[in-house]
């Protein structure tokens, strides 16, 4: 099973890369947006992957847990799972 490269990540904005433990997890392409500010917040956004998904996995479980003490009415959690399986390494 292939997993995701751990974080912490970080943005080398000078280099557009997406540094994990000082080597390039990723590399940005500058066609691809439509300023300098805009990579720059792309490659924020990428480096926060690892944290953001961390972040994902415990408001999930703390959702599931509210809805099963039925303190949770109406909320569709789907979303949320969705786009955790959409980020996570697991098959």
């Amino acid at each position: 099973m292939t997993t995701a490269t751990p974080g912490p990540w970080s943005f080398d904005a000078a280099h557009g890369a997406v540094l994990a433990d000082g080597h390039a997890v990723a590399v940005l392409c500058f066609h691809g947006a439509e300023s300098m500010a805009q990579e720059d917040a792309n490659g924020r956004l990428l480096a926060a992957a690892p944290e953001l998904l961390r972040c994902a996995l415990l408001a999930l479980e703390e959702l599931q847990k509210a809805e099963r003490l039925h303190r949770l009415a109406g909320v569709d959690l789907r979303p949320l799972e969705a786009a955790i399986k959409a980020a996570s390494p697991l098959p």
